[in-house]
């Protein structure tokens, strides 16, 4: 009789034992198959992002992708080479300066991307970055200081008026 009843306590407990493996096994299953969806998930890479809060920016009129215009030497619009320049931010994980020219940027309010300068915003607005200065004089109380103590620190989503 009692080894019937140690059979049957370890049939239950091997039988809990492989219900379990298999959930477990089902479970990583899931999960790689969730990344392999993730990583093959291209549907967003046309879409403009801001780094501040992933909205969406719509408004892109062109056919070709930015990196299809920048390889066939088109120019690219301001939201275009920061859209390129956050991709490159995100593959290599180093900040860059996104390099904007004169014509880019117009007056007016600018919300401020991933990748953006003072200097780099007035090359694009004034056709010079060294009149970076006038963005801070127009936008003193909202422009922090950067750790050298320069009043220079800008984030992303940060509105500015440039005249």
């Amino acid at each position: 009789m009692k080894d019937k009843k140690n059979t049957s306590i370890l049939s239950i407990g091997l039988s809990s034992l492989s219900i379990l493996l298999i959930v477990l096994g089902l479970f990583f299953i899931y999960l790689g198959i969730k990344d392999v969806l993730k990583n093959n998930d291209t549907s967003s890479d046309n879409f403009i992002t801001d780094n501040y809060d992933g909205s969406i920016i719509t408004g892109i009129t062109t056919t070709k992708s930015p990196e299809e215009k920048a390889k066939d030497g088109n120019k690219l619009t301001a939201q275009e080479k920061s859209l390129l320049n956050q991709q490159e931010m995100a593959k290599t994980g180093k900040w860059i300066a996104t390099n904007y020219e004169e014509g880019d940027i117009n007056k007016g309010e600018y919300i401020v991307k991933s990748g953006d300068t003072l200097w780099e915003i007035a090359e694009a607005v004034y056709g010079s970055g060294f009149e970076w200065k006038k963005i801070l004089e127009n936008n003193k109380s909202s422009i922090g200081f950067l750790p050298n103590g320069s009043q220079a620190l800008i984030w992303p989503g940060q509105v500015l008026v440039i005249d």
